[in-house]
């Protein structure tokens, strides 16, 4: 079972809405919500690191498949295009990964069947 929790630093920061994250690995990370327009951004939001957790995930599986295909792989960019709901809670509609490859040799249609499990994913 992964084990993880979230603190809010309400005396830290009273007028933000920023929480301190940990594991049971002690790993530390800290997200935020921007409650006044115009405040600049500190942190990543909470759905900022839902979308990254996606890239990553989604990157470690690609990655492992290409290294068995014995693919050259140099550089791997997964860009997220998030779109939500207008309405509260306003909750992602729908999640576009677009990966970016680069690798001297690599062979197309290996990447393609890497990749083809995030296609038309819901």
């Amino acid at each position: 079972m992964l084990k993880l929790a979230a603190r809010w630093l309400k005396n830290e920061h009273p007028h933000e809405l920023e929480f301190e994250g940990f594991s049971e690995g002690a790993l530390y990370t800290r997200t935020g919500a921007v409650s006044e327009p115009g405040t600049p951004k500190r942190f990543h939001s909470p759905k900022d690191l839902v979308a990254l957790g996606i890239a990553g995930c989604t990157g470690v599986d690609v990655i492992s498949i290409l290294k068995k295909m014995r693919q050259p792989l140099e550089d791997l960019i997964i860009e997220i295009e998030l779109t939500q709901t207008s309405e509260h809670p306003r909750v992602f509609a729908s999640c576009r990964l677009i990966y970016r490859y680069s690798g001297t040799g690599l062979e197309v249609d290996r990447v393609v069947r890497a990749t083809a499990r995030y296609r038309d994913w819901e």
